[in-house]
């Protein structure tokens, strides 16, 4: 028996004779001593042992475990009898039954319900409600990672937290036993060459091509995500410039941890940017309990060329990172990240030229890319991001460790230990408080059409089938209805006649109430430039129209853009215009390549992107349509809303503030002054402007911040599992809102009290030069702060803000049910919902599930002092099995409240489409090929994407399904190669099948990063 296990029994015999010893004169010790809650697949075997004197009654006793997310316990287990002679009892638990931490924790209370022994694991917190209400639960320094083999526990050995070991429930822990002696170390350096050799200064290995025998101690195992692992000099040659890190690729190697020293032999190459050796013949496992080499220092900011040598290496960012875009983490596992916080779009801040160049610079610097130790695509579930439970731009992420990987086209860490993004940007709980009685507001509805996008209606652009318009447009009425707005102007809305318009009007009125929307009826002719448009929107009990609605119809510098559209409205005793506006895109088209002298609205490499010329002639020309509005209307109030297509520094937005137009949005600092977010960096796309004379009665303008801070997979085509019918990515745009006083003395002392002005300041023209607005830094919050203490804003369901006034006739407080989880336990055959409510809300839900054919019905009351509805429904084994569903929950309410409804859409049956990854050969040819199910019917659709002068390019093709396969090979233009040759990055490429079946087959979307590509 070796030292170490007879100090360990002695120590436990000790403790045994000490419970024996003080059991008549204390209450009895009884501790938490082994438990285990996670290992790889379906968590089996959880358990908690609680250690104890023998004959200890445990009546009463309880264990609770409590949810580190929000502090609340989510399962009590009550003990009975006492402890046996063996002095340990072993509570088991179903699969899954105790959640995986981030942390969580466990609490042990006698018969009176005082805490005997608590911990938490993977992070500490504060306990809320039960015993331990109010207590911080502290972290035991031990967690199982999720990988290890099922049968391994953590242990309480010699009043340390250790582990994961095999688990020894039921019987006394003791330290694992030494190792006997390994055999002879085969790590040597004798004929290896060292990594640093085969890595070089440079950014390509000298060695490529070549064989080569290097060791090394693994630093990173990522096995099977990247089909290999990095290994490590831990001594290295002592030169800055070589890095000692590599990437072995080995998809059949055997199992390594960190910290086994190997010997590989293979082949030196460069696989598109990343040193590695592959072609593997030789892996030997020298040393399994090898010491890991520190992490290095990787500083942020920092350029290529310092990245380049530590290429493979262990490193760590000692600082905070932010979050700066979330854009491909449910595509590709990927978090873009930002020193110093999130990036801002050059142009938003600085003047188009040498000083967007330069910021856009510094922005490439700061910005590092955080990966998920995978090349898998579209992975479940997604990593970083969770149900009701996002991470925002602006969250931040604090001592990141991992390993320095490059890959198309970045430099990215995949991260080798536990990481967790702090909330910096939270959701806001209701849009920002703007003053004013009446309210204009706009919303870009991302291609809201009622046309479904499908190989039938190749010019449609929104969800491509009934179950995605669904989502799509449960988000948008959600969203839409609570602005608050009487008038909102609309973007991005099928151009088909009024049907798209009067389709999401029939949504919002069934949603708010009868006849609570209309839409403003567009001219004849109208819309004729593009397959979306612009439209309005308006509330009959807020606002009536005068006149009828006017547009552009016949300017030629709308050719290429959607011609703005104008209504007037009356309201109180004041009449103002409202113009929706959405100018020509930034993307090249036609364009691409084209130097810049060329052509006018070619890319003129200063940060406008291409078609900036354009958009200054649709700038001049709306200023002629509102002098002309002016006139018509009798009236000079005018605001200019909607996607201008132009950051706020740029020509056509300077354009509007030289002829006098106040920009509504311009003393917010620039760092909160946004609506869109684009590869990571933010500005406003979206403006308000207004004339001088309405300025003088503007309460307040603002963004309400739901979709560019939020990540794409929350949206109605992003993750399944993190879909839910609120306002979070109804779009990418966020809404900007307008606060208007339109009784006679609104513009000196609105009613209620003192209203803020746009941006914190005095209102714009209010002793303020035309154009100037607010004065700059003089206001705006944080994203997600809404409005300050005493602002007058209330919390959505709490009633109106005193002095507010009547709610006009429309329920403005509705009761807010919302789904934060709601996920089927198969193994427990139990239904587990979360979701949200009003506070004030009492009584019932009724609830419905439906699964495999089949409908479970039942009621759950609310739990009115928690604003929330809570529990587990069991269902049929079928309906387990399905593992997705419908879930229907409908509240009847009472006198403050008014019937709500969610759905949880099941999953359609897949196409089972498996396509090969496109390729352009060395004679340009694209080529692409795969299969879908059998009875598939329709075309594929593929879309390259690639990056160029800072402008995306692409290339799509449809390619017809014959016999469950299909195939292209087509020869690409000149023009297209060019572009593709002088690419910045990796091209994207999406294959996508939208067909049909008879049972109404959903189709499939593959996204993924093409590398083989010429030149």
């Amino acid at each position: 028996m070796s030292p170490r296990i007879l100090v360990s029994l002695l120590a436990v015999l000790a403790t045994a004779l000490a419970f024996a010893a003080g059991a008549a004169a204390q209450a009895p010790e009884v501790r938490i001593n082994e438990f285990h809650y996670d290992n790889t697949g379906t968590d089996e075997g959880e358990a908690i042992e609680l250690a104890g004197p023998a004959g200890t009654d445990l009546t009463g006793w309880e264990i609770v475990l409590y949810n580190g997310n929000n502090g609340a316990s989510y399962d009590t287990k009550t003990l009975s009898g006492p402890i046996p002679e063996s002095g340990f009892v072993v509570q088991e638990y179903p699969p899954n039954g105790i959640q995986n931490g981030s942390p969580d924790g466990i609490v042990l209370a006698n018969a009176a319900g005082e805490v005997v022994d608590e911990l938490s694991y993977e992070g500490s917190f504060t306990a809320v409600g039960g015993p331990a209400d109010g207590m911080l639960l502290e972290d035991i320094g031990a967690q199982e990672a999720g990988s290890e083999p099922a049968g391994q526990s953590l242990q309480l050995i010699d009043g340390v937290w250790t582990g994961p070991l095999e688990n020894t429930f039921g019987r006394a822990n003791v330290a694992e036993e030494e190792p006997p002696p390994g055999p002879p170390p085969v790590c040597d350096a004798e004929g290896a060459t060292p990594i640093a050799q085969i890595q070089g200064s440079g950014n390509e290995s000298a060695l490529v091509g070549q064989e080569v025998e290097t060791r090394g101690v693994v630093v990173g195992d990522f096995q099977p995500g990247l089909d290999g692992v990095f290994i490590q000099d831990p001594q290295g040659d002592g030169d800055p410039a070589t890095s000692e890190g590599l990437f072995v690729f080995d998809p059949d190697a055997a199992a390594l941890d960190e910290g086994d020293a190997v010997r590989v032999r293979g082949t030196a190459d460069e696989f598109f940017g990343l040193t590695q050796v592959d072609e593997v013949d030789e892996f030997t496992i020298c040393d399994e309990a090898a010491a890991l080499p520190a992490p290095t220092e990787l500083p942020v900011p920092s350029d290529g060329g310092e990245r380049e040598r530590l290429e493979g290496m262990l490193v760590r960012v000692s600082g905070d990172l932010a979050a700066t875009d979330t854009f491909n983490t449910n595509r590709f596992g990927e978090v873009l990240l930002a020193s110093g916080g999130p990036l801002v779009n050059p142009t938003e801040a600085v003047e188009p030229g040498p000083e967007a160049r330069a910021l856009a610079a510094d922005n490439a610097r700061r910005a590092l890319l955080l990966d998920d130790g995978s090349n898998a695509r579209d992975p479940e579930p997604v990593p970083y991001l969770a149900p009701g439970d996002p991470v925002r731009r602006g969250d931040t992420v604090t001592r990141l460790t991992g390993v320095l990987s490059f890959g198309f086209g970045n430099y990215r860490v995949q991260p080798t230990e536990p990481l967790a993004f702090a909330e910096v940007n939270a959701r806001p709980a209701g849009p920002p408080q703007v003053g004013g009685d009446v309210r204009a507001a706009s919303f870009n509805v991302l291609n809201y059409f009622t046309t479904l996008d499908t190989p039938e209606n190749p010019e449609a652009r929104g969800a491509s089938t009934p179950e995605e318009f669904d989502d799509q447009e449960a988000k948008i009425v959600d969203a839409i209805n609570n602005l608050d707005a009487g008038v909102v102007a609309l973007q991005e809305i099928e151009n088909n006649g009024d049907v798209a318009t009067q389709s999401l009007v029939d949504a919002l009125n069934e949603d708010a109430g009868a006849n609570t929307w209309a839409a403003v009826p567009e001219p004849d002719p109208y819309g004729e430039t593009d397959a979306i448009k612009n439209a309005m929107i308006y509330r009959p009990a807020m606002v009536e129209r005068v006149g009828e609605s006017v547009s552009l119809t016949d300017e030629p510098a709308f050719d290429n853009a959607r011609e703005p559209l104008a209504q007037t409205f009356r309201a109180g005793d004041e009449v103002f215009t409202v113009l929706s506006n959405h100018f020509k895109s930034k993307g090249c088209g036609a364009l691409t390549d084209k130097p810049p002298e060329s052509d006018a609205n070619a890319d003129q490499e200063d940060g406008q992107g291409c078609f900036n010329a354009d958009r200054v002639d649709q700038a001049r020309a709306l200023l002629g349509f509102v002098t002309e509005l002016r006139e018509s209307s009798d009236d000079p109030d005018v605001l200019v809303l909607g996607d201008l297509n132009s950051y706020g520094m740029e020509d056509p937005i300077d354009v509007l503030r030289e002829a006098g137009l106040v920009d509504l949005l311009a003393g917010i600092p620039v760092a909160e002054r946004y609506t869109f977010t684009f590869f990571g960096a933010h500005g406003r796309l979206d403006h308000a402007l207004v004339t001088p004379e309405l300025a003088e009665r503007v309460a307040g303008a603002d963004t309400w911040m739901t979709n560019a801070d939020e990540a794409f997979a929350y949206g109605y085509s992003g993750a399944e599992e993190l879909f839910a019918e609120d306002e979070f990515r109804a779009s990418d745009h966020d809404s900007i809102i307008v606060g208007l006083g339109t009784t006679p003395d609104e513009g000196e002392e609105p009613p209620g009290g003192e209203q803020p002005s746009p941006g914190g300041g005095p209102p714009p023209g209010a002793g303020s030069p035309p154009g100037a607005g607010p004065p700059p830094g003089a206001g705006g919050s944080p994203p997600g702060a809404g409005p300050p203490p005493g602002a007058g804003g209330s919390p959505p369901g709490a009633g109106p803000p005193p002095g507010a006034g009547p709610p006009q006739g429309l329920p403005r407080w509705p009761a807010k049910l919302q789904v934060s989880r709601a996920r089927v336990r198969r193994a427990d055959r139990e239904l587990d919902v979360l979701a949200p409510i009003t506070r004030r809300a009492s009584g019932e839900i009724d609830a419905t599930f439906r699964a495999a054919g089949e409908d479970t019905g039942f009621e759950q009351p609310i739990d009115a002092e928690n604003g929330r509805l809570r529990f587990r429904q069991e269902i049929g084994a079928d309906q387990a099995r399905m593992g997705t569903g419908i879930l229907t929950m409908r509240y009847p309410g009472n006198e403050d409240t008014r019937p709500q409804e969610v759905r949880l859409r099941a999953a359609n049956n897949p196409s089972d489409l498996e396509p090969e990854r496109p390729v352009i050969t060395e004679d340009g040819r694209l080529v692409a090929e795969g299969t879908v199910d059998d009875d598939a019917r329709g075309v594929v659709r593929l879309r390259l994407g690639w990056a160029r002068g800072g402008q995306e390019r692409t290339l799509e093709r449809q390619i017809e399904i014959e016999d469950g396969r299909w195939a292209l090979d087509e020869e690409l233009d000149e023009d297209t190669l060019r572009s593709l040759r002088g690419r910045e990055g990796t091209t994207h490429s999406v294959i996508a099948f939208t067909g049909y079946l008879p049972e109404r087959m959903r189709g499939e979307i593959h996204t993924f990063q093409v590398a083989d590509l010429p030149g």
